[in-house]
């Protein structure tokens, strides 16, 4: 009992970290890790750790948007949030921060204006700037920012109901709407995942293999309502924040 009250307690740091602001501490695990394979000046791709391969476009991209994507994909797999001399929390909030910064953009002015957890001054920052993009059918730009509600049951009361609890970064967008994030998965670091607002329902393509839209719902809370885990079922807007940082 006492084992599985302390890994219990784990999964549960690990998931609040997420809504932590994003102030340091490095967090190891051993996982297998994505792999950069290609990296040319037309896009990057590799192996997500799990099998699954992806390729990320730059075409069409403008020069802020390959920073930022380019600066999230040197993200992936690491332990630590350590760039350009700055520390961020390794969580998912922490992810996007080191992204932006990484690229030559700090959010941390316009993050720091606002107030409560990390998802949701991302979230207010696309409220206080006008920026929010909660159409379904409109599909987002390279670089914004991607929030979700009910990840995990955040306040233990085995209800549905648990708004803005985890939030990552578009790195591509195919024409047909099929988006690759990369987030800090609570089990696995920083990943690349997928999600299609057009396919809600499907979890994998014809082939049985490819991802159309990643689980993000914590395995352990699927119970309360199974039919919603996938990253689709639990999507709720796009933060765009590029140009707010352009301007500043």
């Amino acid at each position: 009992m006492m084992v599985r009250n302390l890994t219990v307690a784990l999964i549960i740091v690990f998931l609040a970290g997420c809504q932590s602001l994003p102030q340091g501490g490095p967090l190891n695990s051993e996982r297998p890790g994505p792999i950069v394979s290609v990296d040319a000046r037309s896009g990057m791709g590799g192996d997500n750790g799990y099998g699954q391969e992806y390729w990320v476009s730059f075409d069409g991209l403008t020069t802020d948007q390959e920073l930022v994507v380019r600066s999230a994909m040197e993200l992936l797999g690491r332990d630590r949030l350590v760039v350009r001399g700055r520390r961020f929390t390794l969580d998912c909030t922490g992810v996007v921060l080191a992204a932006y910064w990484g690229a030559g953009f700090d959010l941390m002015p316009l993050f720091n204006a606002e107030t409560g957890n990390g998802v949701k001054r991302l979230h207010d920052i696309g409220v206080t700037g006008g920026t929010l993009k909660d159409d379904q059918s409109a599909l987002p730009e390279p670089g914004d920012i991607i929030i979700w509600d009910n990840t995990y049951d955040r306040d233990g009361d085995k209800k549905w109901g648990d708004p803005m609890t985890h939030n990552g970064i578009v790195v591509d967008v195919t024409p047909d709407g099929q988006v690759t994030y990369i987030h800090h998965n609570y089990a696995a670091g920083i990943v690349t995942a997928r999600m299609h607002l057009g396919k809600v329902e499907t979890h994998l393509d014809v082939d049985g293999r490819t991802e159309v839209n990643s689980p993000m719902r914590m395995r352990s809370d699927r119970y309360i309502r199974p039919s919603q885990w996938l990253s689709s079922h639990l999507f709720r807007e796009y933060v765009e924040v590029l140009s707010l940082l352009e301007q500043s």
